[in-house]
């Protein structure tokens, strides 16, 4: 029995904290005893006429017999609507509609959706719709239009700033299932339609996702945000609701999904057009620690490790170590493809971390596939082209974690080997800059450390 306890009988021995996914609600707080809890369920069955689902019962523990004033009303009002379920088995459908869902669906997204001359709906960030709203109200302005969207876009920039609440802004995939649920069919079309352009709509091995994306928006106020739980699950499967509709060409895996199709292992894919989106990631072939106390070594790996990253800082040129990360086998230079080189932070167990600012310089280097790498060659190339960076400051990686975990570095052209050297940034007069972890792939858990990504 649940909270079958004294002490739950106690004043606020059971709290409630409410805290809901969407945005411009909560959080509040609700406390009860067991007696004042059980008082709430049954009063709100009796606002609602007693149509609900009894799922508290406490007369053994208390030695009482309400249960049966409880189960006499539950059933008569359930038997004026000929019984709880209809004749598909189904729980009876009317009743999960409130009228009050509908009623003050208007009123909460006012402001957050802009329809886009192609026929797509973009959601708009929190500031934007505030500014929207205020536009509306004051000239009259088109709430949809996006004209209005674009007067609201520049000023909302200033002021933007940290949320003081989980899931503040509206997210995506939440949005267009709650739209696919109670709004008009043609606003969740726009938001599919959204979708499929802005939020690269992939499949791999019979599995539809879409690409993790930790940019909200580009410069013109598009979409493009793609935390791991919309692009595994929210907005990328369709699910049946009773007004959910979904466009008949929308990017699903099945057997005629033109996104499906392809070798997927295949180095050089066919070229890339419009109608073909598939991610295909690859993960080194190679990385090599090289060592300033070792500036020669090429007979092999230091610490006989094809996988092994490491960087340490706390002088230069005085113990420092950087690591070369070699990707083979990637689409060839004539493929037009665009490589991404992206980072999945290690697990906080499965890496080593120290020193005031671990950041790191990411540079590409031009070397043959499987060419041995020297703290020599390094040395030789201190003034490659910077890539990229990699920021070590633990906010930075909290705020990295906190949307999926990966950065995206940046993008190339592809070759069919890609090579990258890595150093820290900083010296450190104190403890020196250092992080180590091993780079590890699929089919292995959990995958991390460096990769390239591309096809989407």
């Amino acid at each position: 029995m649940l909270f079958d306890d004294d002490k739950y009988d106690q004043p606020e021995a059971l709290m409630f904290h409410w805290d809901p996914l969407f945005w411009e609600f909560g959080p509040e707080k609700f406390t009860y005893s067991r007696s004042s809890l059980q008082e709430a369920v049954l009063a709100e069955m009796k606002r609602h006429n007693w149509k609900s689902i009894t799922a508290m019962r406490y007369d053994i523990r208390d030695g009482t017999v309400g249960v049966d004033k409880v189960l006499k009303n539950h059933t008569a009002a359930w038997e004026e609507e000929d019984g709880f379920l209809q004749h598909d088995e189904f729980v009876i459908n009317w009743y999960m509609n409130l009228d009050s869902v509908y009623s003050l669906f208007p009123e909460q997204y006012f402001g957050f959706f802009t329809k886009a001359p192609d026929r797509r709906v973009n959601v708009n960030d929190e500031e934007v719709a505030k500014l929207i709203r205020e536009l509306a109200k004051s000239e009259g302005a088109d709430p949809q239009g996006w004209s209005t969207k674009e007067r609201a876009q520049d000023p909302a920039k200033e002021l933007q700033g940290a949320s003081g609440m989980p899931f503040a802004q509206p997210v995506y995939g939440y949005v267009a299932q709650w739209v696919s649920e109670i709004a008009d069919p043609a606003l969740n079309d726009g938001l599919l339609r959204h979708v499929d352009t802005f939020l690269s709509p992939s499949c791999e091995k019979d599995g539809f996702f879409y690409s993790f994306n930790d940019s909200q928006s580009d410069e013109h106020g598009n979409w493009k945000l793609v935390d791991l739980t919309q692009g595994m699950h929210a907005s990328g499967v369709p699910y049946p609701q009773l007004d959910s509709t979904f466009l008949e060409n929308h990017t699903i895996c099945n057997s005629t999904a033109r996104v499906c199709e392809g070798d997927l292992n295949a180095a050089n894919p066919p070229p890339l057009n419009s109608s073909e989106y598939v991610c295909h990631e690859v993960y080194p072939t190679d990385l090599t620690v090289l060592n300033a106390r070792y500036p020669d070594y090429d007979v092999d790996h230091l610490h006989q490790t094809k996988q092994f990253f490491m960087l340490r800082r706390q002088l230069k040129d005085s113990g420092e170590i950087a690591t070369r990360v070699q990707f083979q086998g990637l689409p060839n230079s004539t493929s037009n493809y665009t490589c991404r080189l992206e980072f999945v932070l290690p697990r906080l167990e499965l890496q080593k971390i120290s020193g005031p600012n671990p950041s790191f310089n990411i540079y590409q280097v031009s070397r043959e596939a499987g060419a041995i790498a020297t703290w020599n060659e390094y040395e030789g190339e201190r003034d490659a082209l910077l890539f990229g960076t990699v920021n070590g400051q633990s906010q930075a990686l909290e705020r990295t974690r906190n949307v999926g975990g990966v950065a995206a570095v940046n993008a190339t052209a592809c070759n069919e080997t890609l090579s990258f050297r890595m150093a820290m940034m900083y010296d450190s007069l104190s403890t020196p800059n250092y992080w180590e972890f091993s780079n590890v792939e699929p089919p292995a858990f959990p995958v991390q450390g460096f990769r390239i990504v591309y096809g989407c």
